[in-house]
């Protein structure tokens, strides 16, 4: 593949893979010409996993975004399990981070990942805690377990949107947390430019309930104004609740049952993170957080979301006196929409 000899020449200029050292020449071959990168899209949408990853160029200043609703061997192993009787799944490296996303922006990792861990937890994760609770059977190391794959194979991407401009995806996935909390619906909704990540968390249960939303980051969060930000050496991450729902937040140290099996897990630091957490219980809850990379010396955007209009609409009042208007072709039921139809329109003048 012209493709794979391209990346695998990116590979082999960043270092040596440590790892699986067989991955960096397997597939060589050195009759084969790389595809020119400028003809290659710097994003894409897979379908099986449920993962859409957008970056805004190929350089090293781009933003990127990652953003995974979907099981954890592809929705493709459904009908497998029944096929292959005797194959018994081993999930050891797979985490309870459905719905959740990842933020690169202005040469910073500004909303990562806590790594491998011997006991998974949701609360790792940039997704969501529903009442306190999380995905599959947590504090284990194989959170799948036990469960039926029908459970996480539910949960998937319903709508996706990818071009130079933006990434959009939306995807649902009540299916992997408890059955008691009695959820009808949980979706998360992801729009991605090269100046912001905009996520929209909704709700809907048989019962009230909380809920809980993760960032994590490198380096501690701390109040500033409307905002909560983590600063890096390069930029900073502003971190903006613009729902109309009371939240507590919490920015705390992320302390993980680190490990490399299942027999030993101890409690380490990683990081740190942000908590927002809805006041009240309520049967439908919806979040709205903006995240964008601020540069040092810089300030970070004013905002608001309208989510009562028809059409719900985020304004940004940027520094420099530009005003960005983006504008939702749908209430957020993004279902409507036939699947090549742009699901926004963006204006900044």
């Amino acid at each position: 593949s012209p493709e794979l000899q391209l990346a695998g020449n990116f590979l082999n200029r960043r270092g040596a893979e440590l790892d699986y050292p067989a991955a960096t020449f397997l597939w060589f071959d050195p009759s084969l010409k790389p595809a020119d990168l400028a003809g290659v899209k710097p994003y894409h949408v897979f379908d099986d996993f449920g993962v859409m990853f957008w970056r805004s160029a190929w350089d090293d200043s781009a933003t990127c975004a990652m953003f995974r609703v979907g099981p954890s061997q592809g929705h493709a192993a459904t009908a497998k399990l029944k096929q292959l009787t005797d194959w018994n799944m081993n999930s050891g490296h797979v985490h309870p981070d459905i719905g959740a996303f990842w933020f690169y922006a202005a040469g910073e990792y500004l909303a990562g990942d806590t790594g491998y861990t011997g006991k998974k937890n949701t609360s790792d994760h940039n997704t969501l805690l529903v009442s306190g609770q999380g995905q599959g059977r947590e504090n284990n190391y194989w959170y799948e377990r036990d469960l039926p794959y029908e459970k996480f194979d539910r949960a998937r991407l319903e709508k996706t949107f990818v071009c130079q401009e933006y990434g959009f995806a939306a995807g649902e996935f009540s299916s992997v947390y408890p059955e008691d909390l009695g959820l009808k619906a949980l979706r998360r909704l992801v729009l991605v430019t090269h100046r912001y990540l905009l996520v929209i968390d909704n709700l809907e249960s048989e019962k009230p309930q909380t809920l809980t939303w993760f960032c994590h980051t490198d380096n501690p969060f701390a109040a500033e104004g409307a905002a909560y930000v983590s600063k890096k050496e390069k930029a900073s991450l502003a971190v903006l609740p613009l729902g109309a729902d009371p939240l507590e937040a919490a920015m705390e140290p992320t302390i993980v049952q680190a490990g490399t099996g299942p027999e030993k897990a101890t409690p380490t630091q990683r990081g740190h993170h942000l908590k927002l957490t809805t006041v009240k219980p309520a049967a439908s809850v919806q979040l709205v957080t903006l995240l964008v990379p601020v540069a040092n010396g810089q300030k970070a955007p004013t905002a608001t979301f309208q989510s009562e209009l028809k059409t719900p609409t985020l304004i940004l009042q940027w520094p420099d006196g530009r005003t960005e208007t983006v504008v939702f072709k749908t209430n957020l039921n993004w279902k409507d929409l036939p699947g090549d139809e742009a699901p926004v329109t963006i204006t900044l003048k």
